[in-house]
């Protein structure tokens, strides 16, 4: 994906940030490093560190996928540059019942997200912006999703949260930072999981050895994250992003990577949320559609 702006941060939706249109074809990533992933931990619960936002000062949201409250436009090219070559035929943006409830859930009502496309290597990203916390430094976000069908013809599924700084909050190197802290299933590439190294010279996705595959089926995603406000020392002078963990459908794969953050483009302001992206197959005989639908959506982003 392209880092890209629309007029100013209040028109702007945003993407995980790289040199290249093409940088989610297959094989693009680094190869794997699996010597930091540890894995098969069993574990339940919510991850969230303060689900029931009482104690804690920053962003807490709970069920955004209930309201279309906080989300952008869909980002598609040529307007907007989530990565890709070829804009969808037409994309959707939905809330509706599914047909299933996630596991130990009778919530249906969903939030449904897909692209239509006749083009190879097709991309669309759909973003919530929760607000400005130029404080917060602990991320977690929790949901569940249910990719569509087609799933072979997709790509990547990307599944983002991000926190932009306007703020002084570091005395050294904290102004005007860009945090983005990506997460995709690269099911045509390397077949792995992989997060995303943004700053110094990075702009390029990393091989985590986790090859637990999304499937077309009920998945429970939680991520956590977060940051050092005083530190500048551990990236290359600037701050880092340190990616702490994933519990996919119960089982807990520990991170424990840090990588540099980036400078925050010119008219950014303040935000922080989530996001999630589908690309499309790089192979295309007929129009198809890709979908997933988000349900159970929560996200904190907290001091």
């Amino acid at each position: 994906m392209k880092r890209f702006a629309l007029f100013t941060f209040v028109l702007a939706v945003f993407c995980v940030c790289v040199s290249s249109a093409q940088m989610n074809l297959p094989g693009t990533g680094d190869q794997s490093d699996a010597g930091w992933l540890v894995t098969g931990v069993n574990i339940s619960g919510f991850l969230l560190d303060n689900p029931g936002g009482t104690s804690a000062t920053g962003v807490i949201a709970t069920n955004i996928d209930d309201s279309t409250h906080g989300w952008k436009s869909v980002c598609v090219l040529p307007k907007c540059n989530p990565g890709g070559q070829n804009p969808p035929t037409s994309t959707f943006f939905l809330e509706q019942q599914s047909t299933t409830a996630p596991p130990g859930s009778s919530d249906t009502l969903s939030l449904l997200v897909s692209e239509t496309v006749n083009a190879p290597y097709t991309n669309a990203l759909w973003v919530w912006t929760g607000g400005t916390c130029d404080t917060c430094v602990t991320m977690a976000s929790d949901f569940w999703i249910f990719p569509g069908p087609n799933i072979a013809q997709m790509q990547q599924i990307e599944l983002d949260m991000y926190l932009f700084s306007s703020k002084k909050d570091d005395p050294v190197n904290g102004n005007n930072r860009e945090y983005m802290w990506g997460l995709q299933w690269d099911q045509a590439g390397c077949g792995c999981w992989e997060i995303f190294n943004q700053g110094g010279s990075g702009n390029r996705w990393i091989h985590t050895g986790l090859t637990t595959p999304l499937t077309s089926a009920w998945h429970h995603i939680q991520v956590n994250n977060h940051r050092i406000l005083t530190d500048t020392n551990n990236c290359g002078g600037v701050p880092c992003e340190y990616y702490d963990s994933l519990t996919l459908d119960g089982v807990l794969f520990v991170f424990n990577r840090s990588f540099p953050t980036s400078a925050l483009p010119t008219g950014w302001s303040s935000s922080t949320g989530f996001q999630f992206q589908l690309n499309a197959s790089g192979t295309v005989g007929s129009p198809f559609s890709v979908s997933e639908y988000i349900n159970l959506a929560n996200f904190s982003a907290t001091n």
